[in-house]
């Protein structure tokens, strides 16, 4: 599914990005920003930021409860 019309990222590709940042850090603050830059892109009209945030929640907390 396609996240960011813009730049056309997936969801596939939000997920694994935020896994690799909690892979470096499982405690770090994740904002979509931080997401984009890590892929080497920008935010156009951020209008996906929202969207981005929800699979930054569902990734972490994922990533969270399979480490304990």
């Amino acid at each position: 599914m396609i996240v960011c019309q813009c730049n056309l990222v997936s969801k596939d590709e939000i997920e694994a990005a935020v896994e690799k940042l909690l892979a470096e850090d499982p405690w770090q603050l994740i904002v979509p920003s931080k997401v984009y830059h890590s892929m080497r892109i920008r935010g156009r009209c951020c209008g996906c930021f929202p969207d981005v945030v929800d699979i930054i929640g569902e990734v972490t907390a994922r990533v969270r409860n399979g480490a304990e």
